[in-house]
């Protein structure tokens, strides 16, 4: 496969994304996987409320700031790792939050709100869609002004800390 993407923006069904972190990590291929996410929740709640505050926050001012998704490819490692059910539709079918925006995307799929996306695209899904190739173009899209931004149409990261990249 050619590894090119193009970086897309589009309000997507919550559903449509496949989480792959959040209260989710580590436990793709387990079968007790529900339980095991909910028993992380309820852990990381009583350290600090946060899934509550989160939960809270976004039914009352929405989604503040688009998660970052793959369209048609991830590394074979990570794939290997996904639910059959996921596997089956094959990776061209795939949407994929893996990166960053998991527990907002939680939220989003516990109550059926759309979720603002930016979108590695290397499939040509999603063509329609605005280009973003700029960091002042994905800034716009941020209520909350992430730190660092890298964009220049065929990769896209963003950073709240001092993390590198």
């Amino acid at each position: 496969m050619n590894l090119k993407c193009q970086i897309r923006y589009k309000i997507l069904e919550s559903n449509l994304i496949f989480n792959y972190i959040g209260p989710a990590m580590g436990y793709h291929r387990n079968p007790r996987r529900e339980s095991l996410i909910n028993k992380r929740i309820e852990e990381q709640n009583a350290r600090d409320n946060f899934y509550n505050k989160l939960e809270a926050s976004i039914l009352c001012e929405g989604i503040r700031n688009p998660i970052i998704v793959n369209a048609g490819w991830i590394s074979s490692d990570v794939f290997n790792e996904l639910p059959d059910e996921v596997q089956v539709k094959g990776l061209h079918n795939l949407i994929i939050c893996f990166q960053i925006g998991g527990s907002r995307l939680h939220i989003a799929q516990k109550h059926n709100i759309p979720m603002p996306c930016i979108i590695r695209d290397f499939v040509h899904r999603f063509d329609d869609c605005p280009l973003i190739d700029s960091e002042d173009k994905v800034r716009k899209l941020y209520t909350d002004q992430p730190n660092k931004v890298l964009c220049d149409g065929k990769q896209v990261n963003i950073a709240w800390s001092g993390a590198n990249f």
